[in-house]
């Protein structure tokens, strides 16, 4: 399944490209997501890269899965989410992520832009494909996934939008 979306921030990729390469940036986004079951394994950050590799638990209540994939999906789901950011110039960045939930027939890809549209806003847009290999429910499965996948963005631009405001 192929799908994607835009979100639109009220700041420069310059400031957006320096709040996503703060160290605790990861740790804030998820503590005030109230996700506390998370780990960093790596990150970096220079002027022209942002890598991001971390897992965390995923709690989905029991009463939002559908019955015919509760056997697939269990209510605390451990994601692998890598993602890397390349800076392309003062107005632009690009990124690419793999998110894996451990244990699950499960894979998703995405690729993704960072572009200003003004003085002090900037789109990002993202594309992404979620695989599923489980014959029968596989479109639902996926359907599912993709949609808990853009409200994990929603939140995080929430997140963003919020850190912005009390950093400026």
């Amino acid at each position: 399944m192929n799908t994607g979306f835009q979100q639109d921030y009220p700041a420069s990729v310059d400031t957006l490209w320096q709040v996503f390469g703060q160290p605790d940036y990861p740790q804030r986004k998820y503590k005030a997501q109230g996700i506390t079951a998370y780990a960093v394994r790596e990150f970096t950050a220079s002027v022209e890269t942002i890598t991001l590799d971390l897992t965390r638990t995923l709690s989905i209540p029991a009463d939002r899965i559908p019955a015919l994939v509760r056997k697939f999906l269990h209510p605390e789901q451990t994601l692998h989410y890598i993602s890397h950011w390349f800076r392309r110039g003062p107005e632009a960045a690009d990124f690419d992520l793999e998110i894996i939930p451990v244990g699950l027939p499960v894979h998703v890809t995405g690729k993704g832009r960072l572009q200003q549209t003004g003085v002090d806003s900037a789109r990002l847009s993202i594309d992404f494909t979620v695989t599923v290999n489980v014959p029968l429910i596989r479109h639902k499965v996926e359907s599912m996934v993709a949609a808990q996948i853009e409200k994990s963005f929603r939140d995080d631009h929430a997140f963003t939008l919020r850190y912005i405001a009390e950093n400026a």
